[in-house]
């Protein structure tokens, strides 16, 4: 089915959509805000650019801008960005706490007025999601890719059959997201285990690698 047609029949696909490892494909989000319910959308990556208010909006230039503030570990009830990245070694390879950041911006939509907010935070993806989920903003839908410039210390989908840490982390809590946008191909599916697609593969218009993606449903 084609992706518009779906968000049509089901708009009601909550209010967050989380993206790891982002980057600048925030595009991605204009579907969401014109055919649905979601109004919060939070991406991550730890990469040396920041995603301050004059970089979004120039991404976003076909909305407007309404306002924005710099956030601080405190505004998730933690101390320190330390606290947004694992124990494990591996994930202070290619970021460091020192470097992190956080942004929310709001804009509204320039076809429908929606206001809708971006939060952009420049933590480790997998933690930032687990604080998220204790902090009671538990994603709704999750953007899956593996396929950027190899700067993630872990993989999100799957790889070697074996689910990633983001996955087993949201499912010992109970908080899988009912939705996934993730790479569609048969010989290399990269989505978890129980979901179903619900749409055609489709190409974002300014993502960086022109991926195709569809969207997944959870079946339990």
């Amino acid at each position: 089915m084609n992706r518009i047609d779906f968000l049509k029949q089901n708009n009601n696909l909550g209010n967050v959509l989380y993206y790891p490892g982002a980057l600048d494909d925030i595009k991605l989000i204009t579907d969401f805000v014109e055919n649905s319910t979601l109004n919060k959308f939070i991406f991550t990556d730890y990469c040396d650019v920041k995603f301050d208010k004059d970089r979004v909006s120039n991404l976003l230039s076909e909305h407007r801008h309404d306002s924005s503030r710099a956030l601080e570990p405190k505004d998730f009830h933690l101390h320190s960005w330390r606290d947004f990245w694992p124990e494990e070694r591996g994930s202070y390879e290619f970021g460091n706490p020192e470097n992190a950041y956080g942004f929310k911006h709001v804009f509204s939509s320039g076809h429908s007025n929606k206001q809708f907010e971006i939060i952009y935070l420049g933590t480790e993806a997998i933690k930032t999601c687990e604080i998220l989920v204790n902090t009671g903003c538990k994603p709704d839908i999750i953007v899956l890719q593996d396929h950027g410039t190899g700067g993630n210390w872990s993989y999100f989908g799957i790889r070697d059959g074996e689910p990633s840490s983001l996955y087993k982390t949201l499912n010992e809590k109970g908080s899988l997201p009912k939705y996934l946008l993730a790479k569609a191909d048969n010989q290399e599916n990269r989505t978890w285990p129980g979901y179903l697609q619900v749409t055609d593969p489709y190409t974002i218009l300014g993502s960086q690698h022109q991926n195709e993606r569809a969207l997944f449903i959870c079946e339990d």
